[in-house]
């Protein structure tokens, strides 16, 4: 840890300036694990995540009525939301303290929408412990380190903005957009670590790295982009950098990737964020209906197909292109689940519409044809399907 002299020479290091003694120590306490490493060397002291015990007694202290804790259920639910955070814990006392709450109804304001939310974790409160001049409320706090590791660490601070947007349980590695260097990225992943705002995940069979980005972190870091005006400008990124990547890994057939990557790419669609009218977000919506698909979760895909054919309906400039092959992905679908009488709708009007976008002779038209083909078969029209398939084999030839 440094500090610049006032009169222009060389910067200085604090730990120079500390008093030294064999009976005596300095103990520090820092939210950053690479201070604490740097001020302290081995004699670091980590504080582990307060177990579900210690969490109810710092709760039970801090409330007035202590009958509210009756409810077991209640007060595991609400100090899991609390991510068992000490000072989590105690502004949430705090505010049930002043508003006479029962502590369902406080589980309720967590439960609402992010500005909610933020505004309940922006309440100042009493704090003995503090010192007077300080501010309480855990958004403050952790803004202050935010801004710090945006000042020493931009890759650190972009890779947090994107994490963000995502799922904030198991991020593979692989879905962070690629570093200047190794020695960047492990970098920055150290610094989030080093703050205990991402946690790593141990390596498995079929993951070598992913992370869990810390719950509140994650609300909180999305109300510090929401408030500079980047929110939407980082979520659009999140949606191409995976629209590449789940391409890449449906393309390779990497099924263990794609299936890592789709619970983001639920909570992507999800986002209030998220617009089906740009082209990156067309493609996310294909290649996730794609994996979905390939994975047998019909339902879901069925939804992406969707988004994606009412998306191209109102941008489609290709002539129709994608839209046509989209409802064709989408009849394929209807008809591997049984879903026929739905299959024929769109399987029956694709051949003509795409004979009028690409020719009779196209391949595309050879695949609606077959698709065409094979769900005559499937509803008993065998003699009506060998038709269809003798004109195949003819524009073949």
């Amino acid at each position: 840890m440094w500090f610049k002299a006032t009169d222009g020479g060389i910067n200085l290091r604090l730990i120079d300036y500390l008093p030294k003694s064999n009976v005596g120590a300095l103990v520090f306490t820092t939210r950053n694990r690479k201070a604490a490493t740097k001020l302290a060397g081995g004699n670091v002291v980590a504080l582990a995540e307060l177990d579900e015990l210690a969490a109810k007694d710092i709760l039970r202290s801090a409330l007035i009525d202590k009958q509210a804790l009756i409810d077991e259920n209640t007060t595991i639910n609400l100090l899991e939301r609390l991510t068992f955070l000490p000072l989590a814990i105690v502004q949430a006392a705090a505010y049930i303290n002043e508003n006479d709450l029962p502590l369902s109804e406080y589980i309720s304001l967590l439960d609402s929408t992010e500005e909610d939310m933020i505004e309940v974790l922006s309440e100042d409160f009493e704090d003995e412990g503090r010192y007077q001049d300080s501010k309480n409320p855990i958004e403050i706090t952790w803004l202050i380190s935010f801004e710090r590791i945006r000042q020493q660490d931009q890759l650190a601070a972009d890779y947090l903005s994107f994490m963000s947007c995502v799922d904030p349980r198991a991020i593979p590695q692989e879905m962070l957009f690629p570093p200047p260097s190794k020695k960047q990225l492990i970098e920055a992943i150290g610094t989030l670590s080093a703050y205990s705002f991402a946690t790593k995940r141990p390596a498995t069979d079929v993951m070598d790295q992913s992370f869990d980005l810390h719950r509140l972190v994650r609300l909180v870091t999305r109300n510090w982009l929401r408030k500079s005006g980047t929110l939407g400008d980082w979520s659009s990124k999140v949606v191409a950098r995976l629209a590449t990547i789940i391409k890449e890994a449906y393309g390779q057939q990497c099924r263990y990737l794609w299936r890592c990557l789709l619970p983001h790419a639920q909570v992507v669609r999800a986002s209030s964020l998220f617009s089906t009218d740009v082209e990156p977000s067309q493609w996310f919506l294909a290649y996730v209906a794609l994996c979905l698909e390939a994975d047998g979760r019909y339902i879901e895909a069925e939804r992406f197909y969707k988004d994606m054919n009412q998306a191209l309906e109102r941008t489609d400039d290709s002539g129709y292109h994608y839209t046509m092959m989209v409802k064709l992905e989408l009849g394929r679908m209807y008809m591997a689940q049984g879903r026929l009488r739905e299959a024929e709708e769109l399987l029956g009007q694709t051949p003509n519409a795409i004979k009028k976008v690409f020719g009779e002779e196209s391949k595309e038209m050879l695949t609606a044809m077959n698709e065409q083909a094979l769900l005559l078969s499937v509803k008993g029209r065998k003699a009506e399907a060998k038709e269809l398939h003798v004109q195949i084999l003819r524009i073949r030839k």
